[in-house]
């Protein structure tokens, strides 16, 4: 018995994944209990399909002296933000960051307090700090959460870099 309930346990974890991974993706296929029923259940073909699914996340780092530019390629969320987070782990290594995200669709709460949490520590130390490029649904994001205010954005890498420039004014 405790097999089987550690086995269920299991299926109902992959089966929440999968949830999430649909709702990333915005590809739903949910059923019921009997194809109908309050209960909303993932189906297991859909939940294995869409795991199978999950999109590629890169992180690329330039360092120009002080400044160090990091170019994200995904969705930003709970599962790649530490891959973001590790690129610019080591504060002694750059003074002004730029990140470029003008190749993530996607950003979850997760990265957006990642990108809040590194304004408050680079502005500790007085460093730059900028994004580049955000997509249309990353810029709304910005914006309804207050970071746009709080976040020099650049239309690119360049226009970023000027910002941080200009800021020093």
């Amino acid at each position: 018995m405790p097999f089987l309930r550690g086995l269920a346990g299991a299926a109902g974890a992959i089966a929440s994944v999968a949830a999430a991974i649909a709702v990333r993706t915005r590809k739903w296929r949910i059923t019921g209990r009997n194809g109908h029923g309050p209960q909303n259940l993932l189906r297991w073909e859909t939940a294995v399909r869409l795991m199978v699914e999950i999109p590629q996340f890169t992180v690329r780092t330039e360092q120009r002296g002080r400044l160090r530019i990091v170019a994200v390629e995904g969705e930003v969320d709970v599962m790649t933000a530490p891959q973001l987070g590790a690129a610019v782990d080591d504060e002694e290594g750059f003074d002004d960051l730029v990140i470029d995200l003008s190749k993530v669709p996607f950003m979850s709460s997760v990265g957006l307090g990642l990108l809040s949490t590194l304004r408050r520590r680079i502005a500790k130390r007085r460093g730059g700090y900028a994004l580049a490029g955000p997509q249309p649904d990353v810029e709304q994001l910005l914006e309804i959460t207050g970071l746009s205010e709080a976040i020099l954005i650049g239309d690119d890498v360049d226009d970023a870099i000027d910002a941080i420039e200009d800021s020093r004014w």
